[in-house]
């Protein structure tokens, strides 16, 4: 018997001899890919625009890298790292540590991130602590020890949770948004990047707590689970 939820989730009643039989451990990331179908991808390309549906949740925040626009329960969503976003700036209190554009500090920390720890989806650090510890680790732990180094450096960040663009599917992905003292800029630790290149959704913008991270993980990918997504153009 199977039981598919709402949220993509597919449940199966096993015999007591399929449970006892050996199997190759689903990698997560794998396991939750959303497939892609359309046009292919070009090497170089700068902008794509897709359509996703059906999906029963709210629109995202329009953080940098995407604009998206609901009709019914189908998204059009155009992808371009150029994108600016409109994030509010950050509030007072928040501003970081003085004027000035922080762009190439930002950019050097994401190096940072990326030069100390090498890229393991098996292992997630839950707090920006256990990050600063951590020699490898998933997208997770590299936006954390990044968010942990800004906050050291005065740049205020916000972690984004919710899909990468890796060729024929969409994979969960986090990374971060810094604030360069005059507009919010896309950052993938993970790879180094700032401003970040890959194509990404954000579907939700967190603190780096680890309950904040943790409601993010329940909540973003609600309404998308059923969703098939499909390549519009690319430029």
């Amino acid at each position: 018997m199977r039981a598919a939820g709402a949220d993509g989730v597919v449940a199966v009643l096993a015999s007591a001899a399929d449970a006892g039989a050996s199997f190759e451990p689903p990698e997560i990331v794998d396991g939750t890919a959303i497939s892609v179908t359309g046009a292919a991808i070009p090497d170089g390309a700068r902008r794509v625009q897709l359509a996703m549906a059906p999906v029963t949740r709210a629109v995202p925040p329009a953080v940098p890298g995407q604009q998206v626009a609901a009709d019914g329960d189908r998204w059009g969503l155009v992808l371009d790292p150029e994108l600016p976003g409109a994030m509010a700036a950050p509030g007072d209190g928040d501003d970081g540590d003085g004027d000035g554009d922080r762009t190439d500090d930002i950019a050097a920390l994401a190096h940072d991130v990326d030069l100390r720890l090498d890229e393991d989806l098996a292992i997630t650090a839950p707090t920006m602590a256990a990050a600063r510890q951590a020699r490898a680790g998933d997208c997770t732990t590299h936006a954390l020890l990044f968010a942990a180094l800004a906050g050291d450096a005065g740049i205020p960040v916000r972690l984004v949770t919710g899909f990468r663009l890796d060729g024929d599917r969409l994979v969960r992905h986090r990374w971060a948004i810094a604030w360069t003292g005059r507009r919010w800029l896309a950052v993938d630790p993970t790879r180094g990047e700032a401003p970040a290149r890959s194509f990404l959704i954000g579907l939700a913008v967190h603190g780096a707590r680890a309950e904040e991270v943790a409601v993010a993980d329940e909540l973003a990918f609600a309404g998308t689970g059923g969703a098939g997504v499909r390549i519009q153009s690319t430029e």
